[in-house]
């Protein structure tokens, strides 16, 4: 089922920007990701599917381990060099742009959980145990740690402060 919403993500997109959107292969890398994913799950045959996610990420460039809760509708905009640890968990309709990192920071700390809408800019990283709430958008080449998370969350009043009010917010109190 959560490659039918993902599909649909991919068709909103086509008809927003041209068909050209629907040839990426990014889609093709989503579509076999359900499918390991689905077996997986499923299944718990572990070393033929694992097998299979490691040709998936040597050939697309994708490490995203099919333990990664990942919801429907996902779309990843230029699918090289993206990598999402396996325990992350991804909300739906959520878009990943290229060279991404979403992950821990050290072994055994806590992997990240993003919300339902989430946007990732090209070269973001999104590091240890933080939560991104819905509709946040991660500006490209962002570095989001536990320390620095409210830098990039619209303040609650209906305003919005962006990274660089953060930036100098956290360097006044000790900085990252």
């Amino acid at each position: 089922m959560r490659f039918a919403e993902d599909l649909r993500a991919v068709r909103a997109l086509a008809r927003a920007h041209g068909p050209a959107t629907l040839f990426d292969l990014s889609l093709v890398y989503l579509a076999l990701f359900r499918l390991g994913s689905g077996l997986y799950r499923r299944h718990r045959i572990f070393a033929p599917v694992r097998l299979f996610e490691k040709l998936l990420e040597l050939v697309f460039g994708i490490h995203l381990p099919f333990t990664a809760d990942i919801g429907g509708g996902l779309v990843i905009f230029h699918y090289h060099g993206i990598i999402i640890n396996g325990g992350a968990r991804l909300g739906r309709s959520c878009r990943l742009h290229a060279r991404i990192c979403i992950g821990n920071r050290f072994p055994g700390d806590g992997a990240p959980v993003l919300g339902d809408g989430v946007t990732v800019g090209t070269g973001a990283a999104i590091l240890g145990p933080v939560e991104i709430p819905a509709g946040t958008r991660i500006p490209a080449n962002a570095v989001v740690t536990p320390r620095s998370l409210a830098a990039f969350i619209p303040a609650r009043n209906g305003g919005d402060h962006g990274p660089d009010q953060g930036e100098r917010r956290h360097r006044a109190h000790g900085g990252l």
